[in-house]
């Protein structure tokens, strides 16, 4: 984005990137093209789920070496930058579905990306989706911390007019 002029655009959007990249310098950048009262809105996996992490910890061969899931300082880091962020926690207890992949399907992590056997699947457990939607939903409202153990997070983040 270097070469783009500043406030460039009124918004700014990526789904499943910034635990690829160099979070503070994107979001920065993200920041300097942003036009005023412009919007960025990203969506990306948070670091602490217990079960996801073990899943990395296996699927060392389907994940990239530059992988670096959201942690709170990222968060830290944008609402440092910004005049607003709004997050969204969301694929609590869904991620228990990693664990039925492993279990009782017998896939090895190894063998395939278990978010890509959700949507390649997603007829099969569309109804395990909604419940577990509508289970997180109500979680979440109950004991806010366990946010942090959601699988992703929505960021939206508002540049001052």
């Amino acid at each position: 984005l270097s070469n783009v002029p500043d406030a460039s655009f009124d918004i700014v959007y990526g789904a499943n990137m910034l635990h690829h990249v160099d979070i503070e310098a994107c979001i920065t950048e993200v920041e300097r093209v942003l036009k005023p009262g412009g919007r960025a809105a990203f969506w990306d996996p948070v670091a602490y789920n217990p079960v996801i992490n073990i899943y990395r910890r296996m699927a060392t061969q389907v994940r990239t070496e530059d992988e670096h899931p959201l942690k709170r300082a990222d968060i830290r880091f944008m609402k440092s930058k910004f005049d607003s962020v709004d997050l969204r926690f969301f694929w609590l207890s869904a991620t228990l579905i990693f664990v039925r992949f492993f279990l009782i399907d017998r896939i090895a992590p190894n063998e395939g990306r278990y978010w890509k056997l959700i949507i390649d699947r997603r007829n099969k457990h569309a109804k395990f989706l909604r419940i577990t939607h509508s289970l997180d939903t109500f979680i979440l409202k109950v004991v806010p911390p366990l946010r942090w153990w959601c699988w992703n997070v929505g960021v939206v983040m508002n540049k001052a007019k």
